[in-house]
């Protein structure tokens, strides 16, 4: 049981999770959610008052009822105009569950299905909401080459560039790979006593949960104390949304002079907190006879929710990973967002750019297959074609073709030690001359015979993960690290919590450089009120920046520790010159501080009998500078791939037994490795089940009869030639 904090504000971290805490007299709380996507609520009502239970509302909170955010305003409790199914009405509070749920299934809740906006109308009788509510539509366009020069007072456009293209390629693609995450759900329980204000939550932000709830509760931040719980989770909603849900908790235990704590369900997780939606993308490519890039157009859309404050970082992520790791002569790329009646879109941030490597990685390999099907052409490898058209600072030519550049590291060497040692090239000489086959005498396609050679297809995916990107709004502030030589010769690196394996890696680095014993050295996650870092935790987690900043302290302290008078402090913070590389206006040059690299092949071989696949062998080799822990990792690599496996195919646990990993020889700072498989795994298993089928499949995850329906497709196509064509 936690016991609250008196005196001045602080924050401290503990190693428990927030749903296994109490405390005396602690009330416990549901939300109330909007059954309908829009309206107005008319009345709130109860067919049976529960003794000991109340309802929170919009009506109790003391301060805003409205956050500021990058992207406009947010609403803590829905104030009367729905915005979409499940939008938060209110809390019910009461001191057991056995009578909270008792009260809501007594609620009633009545609606006008017309929304306020509705009833808004300017002078000439046109709706004036729009304006007020905000309801446009996010976008990011880019255009860049020589066909958007103005020639005789006009520009020839990206389309006519592909029209001319000697091979032109042109598919849709849609991605919703969310990988599950079975950890705690959201939730927070807070004490409003004596005029201060104590909060337990696995807030990943906790200065902007701070912010909010000083905003809500119409107090001073000093009299907000914050105990951040354990937490496994860092999708969007839940680095932000979790302030929102504190405040509401916040509200009822300031009305009721009682602890109170909200825990969600694992329904409503994913509901509302995990709640990803499609990212579509159309896909253009225009490449010579050789596969070099031309023209490459693409456009992307996606479903935005009710509301997001990432949303302008997300189209912007998308927009810059929209050319992978690719370059081409002119280049048009629009990514659009909408708003709608449903949940805030949920994405990892750190996981974002996987939906545009997606597609791209699959456009390529289909424009390898466009060009292998050339007659009197001999086979192309999809390898040849990236190294071909390979976009990175290393190519000198780079800077006058592309919108944004990037540093790779040996990303050719890591394609060309992939391929050796996954014999790429000859299974796709045999798998490809075998789905030729099979398409010539279809009827042997999916045979059942055992006599028949199991039907087998591989694919290969590049992927580079970018770190800290300087045009971000809620990353954009400089990130600092704060370290202290102690009176007694410890040391204390002043960081949120780290994972075990970056610690061991910060102790092991500080260690090194300051000759210290590893355990005198410790990570200080506690913060005076005020004083906690101002961005989210998953910036402390970023390896390549961080590190460096430990060097830099370290190196200080080692200079100075002679002469200083102990406890010796020193800040690095990331230096301003390196932002400079990207320029946020134009929204064109080095958007990332650096840059990881991997290669991977997916073989799989289905089984015709049960219309299900199997993957047979992974190999990823990964370029991310000097890997300061082999054997952790590795195990980093394995554990996301598992994770990535799971999401493949709705309902189902897909598993790999003959997983490769390798890491190219580096000396250069370590980046960040975690999130490349999410860039290259899944859309090298689809180009490998897209070649044994002998068809392009195009969406992530598959459904449980996806693999069923398609073959069904190709048999009818096969009946019926001239319904192929059309």
């Amino acid at each position: 049981m936690p016991k609250d904090k008196e005196g001045a504000a602080a924050i401290t971290f503990r190693n428990d999770f927030c749903s296994d805490l109490s405390l005396k007299n602690m009330f416990y709380a549901v939300t109330v959610r909007s059954p309908v996507d829009r309206g107005m609520i008319t009345s709130i009502s109860q067919d049976e008052v529960v003794e000991g239970c109340a309802l929170i509302t919009a009506r109790d909170v003391p301060g805003s009822n409205l956050l500021d955010s990058a992207e406009g305003k947010i609403k803590v409790f829905c104030d009367g105009n729905v915005s979409y199914v499940g939008e938060p009405i209110g809390l019910l509070v009461g001191p057991d569950m056995k009578s909270v749920n008792r009260a809501m299934a007594s609620l009633r809740i009545s609606y006008d299905d017309i929304p306020i906006e509705s009833y808004i109308e300017n002078s000439d009788g046109e709706s004036g909401g729009e304006e007020i509510f905000g309801n446009g539509e996010w976008e990011r366009l880019i255009e860049y080459g020589n066909c958007f020069t103005m020639e005789s007072g006009k520009c020839k456009g990206i389309d006519a560039e592909l029209e001319e293209a000697e091979v032109r390629v042109q598919n849709d693609w849609a991605y919703t790979l969310c990988p599950r995450n079975y950890r705690e759900t959201c939730g927070v329980l807070c004490n409003f006593s004596g005029g201060s204000l104590s909060v337990y939550s696995p807030s990943q932000w906790i200065s902007n949960m701070r912010e909010d709830l000083a905003s809500v509760l119409n107090l001073p931040p000093d009299k907000i104390n914050v105990t951040r719980t354990k937490d496994w989770g860092r999708s969007t909603n839940s680095i932000w949304y979790n302030s929102i849900i504190a405040c509401q908790v916040a509200v009822a235990s300031y009305k009721l002079k009682t602890p109170v704590k909200l825990t969600y369900s694992r329904q409503e997780q994913e509901d509302y907190i995990d709640c990803m939606k499609p990212i579509r993308f159309h896909t253009e490519l225009g490449a010579d006879k050789d596969g070099k890039l031309k023209a490459l157009k693409l456009e992307a859309s996606l479903d935005a929710g009710s509301t997001n404050v990432f949303i302008g970082e997300i189209i912007d992520r998308i927009a810059i990973a929209a050319t992978a790791c690719y370059k081409a002569d002119n280049v048009s790329i629009r990514v659009r967002a909408t708003p709608s009646n449903t949940p805030p879109l949920s994405i990892d941030m750190q996981l974002i750019d996987s939906a545009s490597f997606f597609a791209m990685e699959n456009a390529m390999s289909a424009l390898v297959s466009r060009l292998n099907k050339k007659p009197d052409s001999s086979l192309v490898f999809p390898n040849e074609i990236r190294k071909l058209n390979l976009n990175s600072l290393d190519d000198e030519e780079q800077t006058a073709t592309m919108p944004f550049s990037f540093q790779l590291p040996k990303a050719v060497e890591c394609m060309d030690k992939l391929f050796e040692s996954s014999d790429f090239n000859n299974k796709y000489i045999f798998y490809n001359r075998e789905s030729l086959a099979r398409a010539a005498d279809f009827n042997k396609k999916f045979s059942p015979s055992p006599f028949v050679p199991p039907i087998r297809g591989i694919g290969f995916a590049a992927g580079y993960e970018g770190s800290f990107y300087y045009g971000s709004k809620i990353y954009g502030a400089d990130q600092e690290l704060e370290v202290t030589l102690e009176k007694d010769g410890s040391l204390a690196i002043h960081s949120p919590p780290l994972s075990d394996s970056i610690e061991d890696i910060w102790i092991r680095l500080a260690s090194d450089i300051l000759d210290i014993k590893a355990s005198r050295i410790k990570i200080n996650s506690n913060f005076e009120g005020g004083s906690e870092p101002f961005l989210p935790e998953s910036a402390y987690a970023n390896i390549s920046i961080m590190t460096v900043l430990l060097k830099k302290c370290c190196e200080s302290i080692k200079r100075k520790r002679d002469k200083a008078e102990l406890p010796l402090t020193v800040t690095h913070k990331l230096e301003s010159v390196q932002k400079k590389a990207w320029d946020s206006e134009k929204f064109r040059g080095e958007p990332f501080h650096s840059c990881s690299f991997a290669a991977a092949t997916v073989e799989v071989e289905l089984e015709p009998q049960t219309f299900s696949d199997r993957i047979r062998k992974i190999h990823i080799n990964i370029s991310g500078g000097q890997i300061l822990n082999s054997q952790a990792a590795e195990a980093t690599i394995r554990l996301g791939i598992q994770k990535v496996l799971s999401s493949l195919t709705e309902g189902k646990k897909t598993e790999c037994d003959e997983i490769n990993i390798s890491f190219m020889n580096g000396d250069g700072n370590p980046e960040q490795i975690g999130e490349l498989v999410y860039q290259v795994i899944p859309s090298a298993y689809l180009q490998a089940l897209s070649q044994a089928l002998g068809t392009q499949l195009k969406f992530l995850p598959l459904k449980y009869d996806s693999i069923y329906q398609q073959i069904k497709k190709l048999e009818a196509e096969n009946a019926n030639p001239a319904d192929a064509q059309r």
